[in-house]
């Protein structure tokens, strides 16, 4: 699989945990309650970004 422009991740509380997300940076756990859906996308500079 390529590069995705966006990817969706379901948190359906199933596995019991959530997703972690990790760049050089440090890691961050997304989506550890069940019912949302998590967003992954690029970030736009301030100047082009628009309220969704």
């Amino acid at each position: 699989m390529g590069a995705q422009r966006r990817v969706l991740l379901a948190a359906t509380g199933a596995t019991g945990d959530g997703w972690t997300l990790c760049t050089v940076q440090g890691c961050l756990e997304l989506g550890q309650a069940a019912g949302g859906v998590i967003v992954l996308e690029p970030c736009v500079p301030d100047s082009a970004s628009e309220a969704r």
